[in-house]
């Protein structure tokens, strides 16, 4: 039962690489799609086919050189070419195929491991099918190997027609080239003549035009009968430049080349500028016998170099007008550019800055080092810290004298070229006027500064007799005095101790100033407040013509926490 099995599998196998035989003419594909089913079916590890470079001619000394034409998996592959010994030839000999030796063959190098199986098909004299089985595997019995016999004879046959048919068709495309190309070649020359973008004109050697192409009657707004027979100088150029290609016609006679650019004269009474080159015009044996000019409009790059010049004009008159000092300056810190106010502010020409590093013209000698590697650092980069924003340094004139100025650098790309832009400003003045302004501001704060210790020692003066009036007002309550006399000493000991904290405030000015002023928060009797002010102010109230009667709440606590003296000093402040 399992011998039958083999043999359904086996023959099984046959039909299947029969079917997978010549599915394609061109040859990696059948080799792809033939290698694809044999693994599958036989569980191998590798598959390759290698062919020598042409089929072999029965007369040609056979090859040794293979090359790869198709292997997988590829990352197996570490070789494209082999060369096969004779040994190997002389042990293969007219048998279909061979088990290959792991210890002494090395036909194909790959990273399989040891003890894999390495089989070598002949494909007649185009080269070799080399495959390689897990060691595991037991499809590559000896039945098996010789069962692929006849699939090989059909696969070598599959891929004997697919060499033939590419050479074939290699063969024919490239006869069905040349044959193209030389239908096509007459043909060529006469479009390029008749279309080609560029004005033509063929002189014979007195200068009087042969042969014109069409596009020669757009840039002259003449046709070919008024332009053949005349002299291109006479007919086409201004009076102004006549002798000039006169002379250029003379030359070509001689056999120089050249190319210039002229204004063209249409027939319109327009001027068209073309570019000219003009080279000398030979007939079959080399001899010179006229002029092949070709003509291109540059009109409008003529318009638009104007236009360049304009702006280049507008450009430059505005870097020169400008209140700074413009600089620029190449990848490698060189003086590109360097405009008015940079010779007034740093005293250098621009002569004489051009093409100077700027290092050695405005850049004190203490910090150039840095200069230098922060635009290394640029280029490699692409990053500055002082690039797109102000900053203040010191700079140097041409005298030597040291003075401030405000930079900004800002990088400029053209094309694959980098240059930095710099727009300086002398600053001396404003620094001068900053300088004065600390001058003055340090002034007002020594002026405040003593007129807070003035207030200090005022108030500490003060202090002194009110100690004691308010000493003396204490010792007088204690005396023994009627009620009346008490109420009076009380409110003149609630008067001593606010003219205290009146002192007090007065030393708060300066905690004002310095923004550390602060209400106090301390508890104190509400009732007693306002008993004490209605006492000790009732004489002012009454001048101000203003009525007060105290009502407080029986529910409001008679401890409330608050500045006590500023609340004190709020009558004064009412009409």
């Amino acid at each position: 039962m399992k011998d039958l099995t083999e043999i359904t599998k086996t023959i099984s196998l046959l039909y299947e690489l029969s079917l997978a035989v010549g599915t394609s003419l061109d040859t990696q594909e059948n080799c792809a799609h033939f290698l694809y089913i044999l693994m599958r079916r036989m569980n191998l590890a590798y598959a390759g086919v290698w062919l020598y470079p042409y089929p072999q001619n029965k007369d040609a000394k056979p090859s040794k050189q293979l090359k790869l034409v198709y292997g997988y998996p590829k990352f197996r592959i570490i070789q494209q070419d082999i060369s096969i010994d004779d040994s190997l030839k002389q042990r293969l000999g007219e048998k279909s195929f061979i088990v290959l030796n792991k210890d002494t063959d090395q036909f194909l190098k790959t990273d399989q491991n040891s003890d894999d199986q390495s089989i070598l098909y002949r494909l007649g004299d185009l080269g070799f099918l080399n495959i390689y089985a897990l060691s595991s595997s037991s499809l590559l019995d000896t039945v098996r190997l010789y069962s692929l016999k006849d699939v090989m004879s059909k696969f070598t046959h599959s891929v004997r027609a697919c060499l033939a048919y590419e050479k074939a068709h290699e063969e024919t495309n490239r006869r069905l080239e040349v044959q193209k190309s030389l239908e096509l070649s007459e043909e060529k020359y006469r479009s390029v003549v008749r279309n080609i973008a560029e004005g033509l004109l063929i002189t014979d050697l007195e200068g009087n035009i042969i042969f014109t192409n069409d596009r020669m009657f757009d840039l002259t707004g003449f046709n070919y009968e008024e332009l053949t027979g005349r002299k291109g100088y006479d007919l086409l150029v201004s009076p102004i430049h006549r002798s000039e290609v006169i002379e250029k016609h003379s030359q070509r006679l001689k056999g120089i080349s050249e190319q210039y650019e002229l204004p063209l004269k249409h027939k319109n009474g327009t001027t068209t500028w073309v570019s000219i080159r003009a080279n000398p015009y030979r007939d079959s044996e080399g001899n010179i016998i006229g002029s092949l000019v070709a003509f291109i409009n540059i009109t409008d790059k003529k318009i638009a170099e104007n236009k360049i010049r304009e702006s280049q004009k507008k450009l430059q008159l505005i870097l020169d007008t400008s209140l700074d000092a413009i600089i620029i300056v190449d990848s490698k810190s060189f003086v590109t550019d360097w405009n008015h106010n940079a010779e007034r502010i740093f005293g250098y020409t621009k002569a004489e800055a051009i093409s100077k590093p700027l290092s050695t013209l405005i850049i004190p000698p203490r910090m150039r080092s840095s200069h230098q590697e922060g635009m290394s650092h640029y280029m490699a980069t692409g990053e500055g810290s002082v690039l797109d924003q102000r900053i203040e340094l010191p700079a140097l004139r041409k005298s030597g004298e040291e003075f401030p100025v405000e930079l900004n650098i800002s990088p400029i790309r053209i094309g694959e070229d980098f240059f930095f832009s710099a727009f300086i400003r002398d600053i001396t003045k404003r620094k001068a006027n900053e300088n004065a302004l600390i001058q003055a501001k340090q002034a007002a704060e020594q002026s405040r500064q003593a007129e807070r210790q003035f207030l200090a020692h005022m108030s500490h003066e003060i202090r002194t007799p009110m100690n004691a009036v308010i000493g003396m007002t204490h010792l007088l309550m204690n005396s023994g005095l009627s009620d009346m006399q008490l109420e009076y000493a009380q409110a003149l000991k609630f008067s001593g101790d606010s003219l205290m904290s009146i002192i007090s405030d007065v030393l708060d000015l300066s905690k004002i100033e310095a923004g550390e002023f602060t209400l106090e928060r301390r508890p104190f009797s509400i009732q007693r407040l306002i008993h004490n002010l209605q006492r000790t102010y009732q004489f002012n109230m009454q001048d101000k013509n203003v009525s007060v009667t105290t009502e407080i709440d029986a529910e409001i606590k008679n401890q409330v926490i608050g500045d006590k003296t500023r609340l004190n000093h709020a009558s004064k402040f009412t009409e």
